[in-house]
């Protein structure tokens, strides 16, 4: 819905906006009218010497305030959420009275905080030894007295801040944009970062807002309508699994038949629809191609994820590996047992340090924790394998301020006969700033582009060669400091320690992308070796690389793992410019208002709650869990599935349908990005048996599968919490290992090498037995 417009002035807020405000308004006043007209009420009155009018005011008003907040409720709840509200009159004759009694209350709570307190204050000074608390000689219901004093004061604090926030509300939202500009600007120049950047930042982030967005929506629009592109996507708070059925999920028309076939094979009939629409890929050009033992491309490509994931992981230093080593495998949660394990060898560690007698040279990294995690996460990697251990040759874990490139190191892998560079992924403020400024420049490190290539943009997406402008100049530092240490000639020269050797560069999320720039500048370098450098990316971003650099990648033999629906590599300026476009869609085509979408949030989590295992077998639960999710339901218009169109969009969305009525946008701002895709060769990994842990709260995947897919299909971003958290590194190491197990490519017992904190710890293996067995019920008739 447009801004709320008053005085001739667009706020932040619009008149939907009003309906939860003035819901909670209500049931507090009913409170207080209640606390006003009881007996303690009338003694505190008579006690603290206050006039007797003041309860008679203050329930007066409290009374008129909740009429008026309940007509505003009422009417602002009505329509849809981008309907303009018929009574739009009737509301804005409303608001000044209700400001009116806010005011006069706001004066009658002040009055009588400050006159109970000058009252309490003046009684403990004159306390007895026999009245230590001021009650004196009679004693009349003390703790109620209290609790209704208490009362009395933090209604002050209850309006003071209620009134700060409408305060900020109701500020002008011109004035919020130049707010939000000056605090950015500040804070990244305190960061040192220059203002040409901190420009560039801010050109970023209007560009994925979008001018003239504001005109159409607010910020509450924005999150509603992100709650129903979700449910779109089958995730997030307005979806049940519950609620569909074997036509609503398997026979959908918007669901491509290919992805319908595979969805039935094997094991995954046994996923809940979310699961499967989160995972599954359906393929732009091509459908996806599953990974066989058979051929030998893609045993070798399994084999060097699995091979490179720890130099990907390691990199990261001692605070990933106390992350990966204390949580529970194929999770996030952390094991008690684990923890304190780990909490004891450290301290051990630190009390026998080893100071010197190993090579390599390691700079920025004052304690030594960095590389001693970093060695030792590769030692037990070799153990594992009864591989020769791996040689650190030099490493940084240097922190050098934004546009430089994060913490990487030389390594010698005896057991493959590599070199590999790997270089640490986002993991500070720095690397964050990589991220956000996403502009594309003209990249070509190996001379392909035609004299009539853009060098500067606009781009075309089809044709010319460019790339995420951060990326490049962060890989362009990497090489600077890589050879003014040395590090790669000397090793790779004639009669080095890796001559002959071919140069793997890896890395995780950012440092993927910067391990792809980095090959594809030491393939256009012309050394000795450039024709034997290549890289190993796992999670790259998605914005990396133009369409053209793109399939070059795959021609050169690098490869890419990216697990399901992870966000980092789906994400890119572009997708959310599609993303913003859908949610303006769906607020377009949503029937219901924002009051009845958090009616079927409420029905959600009721009907979660009744079929978890522990709130089941409680009788308030079993009883009134169901029947309170379908009144909910009900009060909310009944569950969203009934709506056509679920399912997964086939390609990119153009603009919305909102802005055919608005004026045509004008500036760079509004224009669509450039496509930027993350590098080619793409393995996928997906699910394909799920259990669920923490009373059926939590998700996690124990089978997974690898399949083939070009670059183009990762262009949906899924709107699910699920999403961020497949970006861990220890789960995607574990989701690599288990889909290589599966083939057949590594040995079925290689997973128990891991170190799993389920092992030691029993507290978390009864929980899941029992929510494995309620999830699964949900799915057991597609068995």
């Amino acid at each position: 819905m447009p801004p709320l417009q008053l005085g001739g002035r667009s706020f932040l807020i619009s008149w939907d906006d009003l309906t939860f405000p003035a819901a909670g308004a209500v049931a507090l006043h009913l409170v207080w009218i209640f606390v006003d007209t009881s007996r303690e009420a009338e003694y505190i009155i008579e006690r603290r010497r206050l006039h007797q009018g003041l309860l008679v005011a203050d329930a007066t008003l409290c009374t008129i305030v909740s009429l008026i907040d309940v007509a505003i409720a009422v009417l602002a709840a009505q329509g849809s959420i981008m309907e303009k509200r018929r009574h739009e009159r009737l509301l804005k004759f409303l608001v000044p009275p209700r400001m009116l009694c806010s005011i006069l209350l706001f004066s009658i709570y002040t009055y009588a905080a400050f006159w109970i307190w000058e009252q309490r204050l003046a009684e403990f000074r004159m306390v007895r030894e026999r009245d230590l608390l001021g009650w004196g000689a009679v004693d009349h219901r003390p703790w109620v007295t209290v609790l209704f004093e208490v009362i009395m004061l933090l209604r002050l604090f209850v309006v003071i801040p209620g009134a700060c926030f409408m305060c900020a509300v109701l500020i002008p939202r011109e004035k919020h944009a130049t707010i939000a500009k000056g605090n950015i600007q500040r804070v990244l120049t305190f960061m040192g970062v220059g203002n040409e950047v901190v420009a560039e930042l801010i050109g970023v982030l209007m560009t994925v807002f979008g001018q003239g967005t504001s005109d159409l929506v607010v910020p509450s629009d924005l999150l509603f309508g992100l709650a129903l592109v979700s449910s779109r996507q089958y995730q997030g708070s307005l979806h049940c699994d519950e609620l569909l059925d074997d036509e609503d999920h398997w026979d959908t028309t918007d669901i491509e038949d290919d992805m319908n076939k595979r969805a039935r094979t094997t094991s995954t009939p046994r996923m809940p629809p979310s699961a499967v629409r989160a995972s599954m890929i359906a393929g732009v050009n091509q459908p996806p191609v599953l990974l066989s033992a058979e051929r030998e491309k893609d045993v070798t490509a399994l084999q060097e994820i699995t091979h490179y994931v720890t130099y990907a992981i390691a990199i990261y230093g001692a605070g990933m590996e106390f992350f990966t080593s204390t949580t529970y495998r194929h999770s996030s949660i952390p094991s008690p047992s684990a923890l304190r394990r780990r909490v004891c060898d450290a301290l051990r560690c630190c009390s026998r340090r080893r100071r010197g007698g190993e090579l390599g040279v390691v700079l920025g990294d004052c304690c030594g924790c960095n590389q001693d995690a970093f060695r030792r996460l590769l030692r037990e990697h070799a153990d594992r394998h009864g591989e020769k251990e791996s040689e650190l040759l030099w490493g940084t874990w240097e922190n050098r301020g934004p546009l430089s490139a994060p913490p990487f190191a030389a390594v010698l892998d005896h057991a493959r006969c590599t070199l590999v560079v790997a270089i640490r992924g986002t993991m500070d403020i720095k690397d964050c700033i990589a991220d956000l400024r996403a502009l594309p420049a003209f990249f070509d490190p190996l001379g392909m582009a035609g004299d009539d290539a853009s060098r500067e943009g606009p781009f075309d997406d089809e044709t010319d060669f460019f790339a995420h402008s951060t990326v490049i100049a962060c890989a362009k530092d990497c090489l600077e400091r890589l050879d003014e240490a040395g590090a790669l000639e000397e090793a790779l020269a004639p009669g080095g320690r890796a001559h002959g050797w071919s140069v793997v560069i890896t890395g995780h999320s950012l440092g993927a992308g910067l391990a792809t720039v980095l090959a594809l500048m030491l393939r256009g370098a012309g050394r000795d070796f450039s024709d034997r450098v290549r890289a190993v990316c796992f999670e790259p971003p998605g914005g990396l690389l133009s369409k053209q650099l793109s399939d070059l990648t795959g021609k050169l033999g690098f490869v890419s793992a990216v697990c399901a629906n992870d966000w980092i590599s789906r994400l890119s300026i572009r997708g959310v410019q599609d993303l913003r476009e859908r949610i303006l869609d769906e607020l377009e085509a949503c029937d219901r208002s924002k009051w009845q979408l958090t009616m079927l949030m409420i029905s959600r989590l009721a009907r979660k709650s009744a079929v978890m295992p522990l709130p089941k077998y409680l009788c308030c639960c079993a009883c009134l869990g169901k029947p309170l999710a379908n009144m909910f339901l009900r009060w909310g218009g009944g569950p969203l599935r009934s709506r056509s169109g679920f399912g997964r969009p086939p390609a990119r969305h153009g603009l919305s349908v909102l802005r055919k009525d608005a004026p045509p946008p004008t500036g760079a701002s509004f224009a669509l990005f450039n496509e930027l895709w993350p590098p080619s060769r793409v393995i996928y990994f997906r699910p394909t048996a799920l259990e669920w842990w923490c009373f059926g709260s939590y998700q996690l995947g124990r089978e997974w599968t690898a399949e083939w897919i070009d670059p183009q299909d990762l262009y949906e971003i899924i709107v699910s919490t699920r999403s961020v958290e497949l970006h861990f590194p220890n789960i995607l190491r574990d989701a690599y290992f288990s889909a290589a197990a599966q083939l057949g490519v590594i040995e079925t017992d290689e997973l128990s090498k891991f170190p799993d904190s389920s092992d030691d710890d029993d507290s978390c293996s009864d929980e899941t037995s029992s929510d494995v067995t309620s999830s699964r019920s949900l799915c057991a008739r597609k068995d």
